[in-house]
């Protein structure tokens, strides 16, 4: 899952072709495009049909119920959510002498801290959205994995969070059924780092670090340097790759 921080910028894209939309995100890049006709000042009406011809166009294997449903629930969030445009968020100085602190005799360090470099990044990325400074609401699961602290099993998430918690790092919601985390460590200061991409959070905070990163050659998206021939990132790789299997392919069979 990609997470949004300018979804004017990101309903541009989506109105003209440039972004990909795999099966999870059709729902909120559906919403997404309702809250930028909604900004536009179009009524309900309006922003239905322009609603409506754009997943007609964009998905065409989807069903009528499907779309029905796209376009009703896109339309109520449209009145309901401002489209939002989240800048650079900034990390400062004092946030991170907090998180270089974080030590754990349980965990490496080195992945304590990322994963409060994350948690921080979120809590600043949804306060933006409305959310009470501090708290974080995202899935634990997203959280991890922006953090690049992959392949971890729910059970030793919840203990990473627990042994922040016990090191005054974050609070946990008490109540049922929530997933909410509180960050207590937000603090003012001197700008640190700068986080242009929510969603490379781990690796822009390993780069502080410094390790080394390229950026991918089609997208841009940070790659970490593990020898000369990195150049793509994972998913940008394996669509060059499968070009390229393509074109043998078809020299293979003389087309």
């Amino acid at each position: 899952m990609n997470f949004v921080m300018n979804e004017e910028e990101y309903a541009k894209m989506l109105l003209g072709g440039d972004s990909a939309i795999d099966l999870k995100s059709r729902t909120y890049a559906v919403t997404v495009i309702a809250k930028y006709y909604r900004s536009l000042g179009y009524d309900d009406k309006t922003v239905g049909n322009c609603v409506g011809t754009f997943v007609t166009g964009r998905f065409t294997d989807a069903p009528r119920k499907s779309v029905d449903f796209w376009v009703s629930h896109a339309v109520a969030a449209s009145k309901k959510y401002p489209l939002f445009m989240i800048g650079d968020i900034t990390v400062t100085d004092k946030e991170l002498e907090l998180i270089k602190n974080l030590d754990s005799d349980k965990f490496k360090p080195e992945k304590l801290q990322r994963l409060a470099f994350a948690l921080l990044c979120f809590s600043k990325f949804e306060a933006v959205k409305g959310r009470k400074e501090g708290w974080v609401n995202t899935e634990r699961k997203h959280i991890f994995q922006t953090a690049d602290i992959k392949n971890v099993k729910t059970e030793k998430q919840l203990l990473y969070v627990h042994e922040l918690c016990k090191l005054g790092y974050v609070d946990i919601s008490l109540k049922i059924g929530s997933r909410g985390i509180k960050v207590l460590g937000v603090a003012d200061g001197e700008p640190a780092v700068i986080v242009n991409d929510i969603n490379e959070v781990g690796y822009i905070f390993e780069e502080y670090e410094g390790r080394r990163f390229v950026k991918c050659r089609i997208c841009g998206k940070r790659v970490p340097v593990t020898n000369g021939r990195s150049i793509y990132c994972r998913d940008c790789a394996v669509n060059v790759n499968r070009e390229k299997t393509r074109e043998r392919m078809k020299k293979a069979l003389n087309i």
